[in-house]
C-alpha cells in the first residue's frame, strides 16, 4: 500500500472490508470528500511474458454462457492497479481506458483460456507495452 500513498498522497488509505472485496475492491482512498476503490491485480508471469491479464468471462463450460469477467464488472471500482513482482513495477489504469482498449483491439489480441475446478476462464493478454501509453502512473515498488 506504501507505494499508493507515496505517489497519490490520499488522506486515508486501507484494505478493503468483505462487502468491499465481494466488489471486486481491495484498497480505499480519500482524497478528502472524493472516494477511490481500487483493484489490484498481481502479475507474476509479467516480467516474463510482457503481458497483463484482462478476463473476459468468467465460470466459462460447455453449454452455459459463463458470466462477465472481472474485467467488465467493476462499476464500483475507480482505479486497476497491476503489481508485476521481478522489476517490482506498479501500473495504474482507470477500468474504463482498460476496457475500451480490450473492444477496440479484441480481435488483434492473443485469447487465453485458463482451466479452473470445473469450469474456464476466458480472457484477453494486454502487451504491457501498448498499455503503458494510457496507464495513469508507471511507479518501482519501494524495496
Amino acid at each position: 500500500m506504501c507505494w499508493f500513498r507515496d505517489t497519490y498522497d490520499p488522506d486515508t488509505l486501507r484494505k478493503a472490508i468483505r462487502d468491499e472485496e465481494r466488489r471486486s475492491i481491495d484498497l480505499v482512498a480519500s482524497f478528502g470528500n472524493v472516494i477511490k476503490n481500487i483493484e489490484v491485480k498481481t502479475e507474476f508471469a509479467a516480467a516474463k511474458t510482457g503481458n497483463i491479464v484482462f478476463e473476459v468471462v468468467s465460470q466459462a463450460r460447455t453449454g452455459d454462457n459463463g458470466v462477465l469477467g472481472w474485467g467488465f464488472k467493476l462499476e464500483d471500482t475507480h482505479l486497476i492497479a497491476y503489481v508485476i513482482p521481478g522489476p517490482d513495477e506498479v501500473y495504474l489504469f482507470e477500468p474504463g481506458q482498460l476496457q475500451a482498449y480490450v473492444l477496440n483491439n479484441y480481435a488483434a489480441l492473443r485469447n487465453f483460456s485458463a482451466a479452473n475446478d470445473g469450469y474456464d476462464t476466458l480472457g484477453v493478454l494486454l502487451p504491457l507495452e501498448k498499455a503503458k501509453h494510457f496507464c495513469l502512473v508507471q511507479a518501482t515498488l519501494p524495496k
